[in-house]
């Protein structure tokens, strides 16, 4: 489980968010919890602790937000796909990766509608791709292994204490 600060700063570290856009990056973050996202503040003075699924979750909405996709289509994708998803995420020690697929349909669907997609594993891509125009792909087993990485730094110790020797 991580804190808050942890998972903030470990998907700033995904997006290489430098400090002058930290404040929108952090807006960003909130907003999907104001939509309900991911799980947002239970009050002053209580925390909430994070698991990788919920780091994962961010992390899946911030790469869609990558491609201009407004965050209540996110929400809308996540909600439809996100049983797919999550697994392919956390299947970041495997070989083969997996992809979310959607070809999306903006212009003949409503933005809702318009990004329906699907989890393929790499070797699969050809013959569910023949005939398609244009196609947003995003790797999903990267995401895990770098948001595992990040989670990883972001929580260490900044430093190491060794205990004094006990006299005597």
């Amino acid at each position: 489980m991580y804190g808050y600060k942890v998972v903030e700063k470990a998907l700033g570290q995904l997006h290489a968010i430098d400090e002058p856009s930290l404040g929108a990056f952090r807006g960003r973050i909130k907003h999907f919890q104001r939509i309900g996202l991911v799980t947002s503040s239970p009050g002053k003075g209580r925390r909430i602790e994070y698991s990788f699924s919920d780091a994962a979750l961010w992390a899946f909405g911030l790469e869609m937000e990558e491609f201009g996709i407004d965050p209540i289509v996110v929400k809308t994708i996540v909600d439809r796909c996100w049983k797919d998803v999550l697994p392919a995420i956390e299947s970041y020690g495997i070989k083969n990766d997996q992809f979310f697929v959607t070809n999306p349909s903006m212009v003949s669907s409503s933005w809702l509608n318009a990004f329906i997609g699907r989890v393929i594993t790499g070797d699969n891509f050809s013959p569910k791709l023949e005939g398609v125009k244009r196609v947003l792909i995003v790797n999903l087993t990267q995401i895990g292994r770098d948001l595992s990485q990040a989670l990883d730094r972001c929580s260490a110790p900044d430093e190491i204490l060794i205990p004094a020797p006990i006299p005597g």
